[in-house]
């Protein structure tokens, strides 16, 4: 409700005591995080997966794509983490689902 992705049909939602249809959709998007509770993977690169939440904002380099692939459990250390132009295979997908569910 906060991200506007619906409006109430009667009462309001209040940010910081203004209803949030009197903010720019623009600026409760940019800043609030939306965390959905299944994994979803484009398919895309595994840069290019990272990187949608940047919003297009800047291009990820490779090193921030191994970083953020380390802390999502998607491999073990950051060194091992495959290029960021390589493509999300079905059985990496499917394990770096099964890991982020037992996490």
């Amino acid at each position: 409700m906060i991200a506007r992705f619906y409006d109430p049909t009667s009462g309001r939602v209040l940010i910081d005591g203004v209803d949030a249809r009197a903010w720019p959709l623009k600026t409760l998007r940019e800043e609030v995080s939306v965390v959905a509770q299944d994994t979803f993977l484009f398919s895309d690169t595994i840069g290019g997966n990272i990187g949608f939440g940047l919003g297009g904002r800047q291009t990820p380099d490779p090193e921030y794509i191994r970083r953020i692939a380390f802390i999502a459990g998607a491999t073990t250390s950051s060194s091992a983490c495959p290029k960021a132009t390589t493509p999300w295979s079905a059985s990496a997908a499917s394990g770096f689902r099964a890991a982020r569910s037992s996490a």
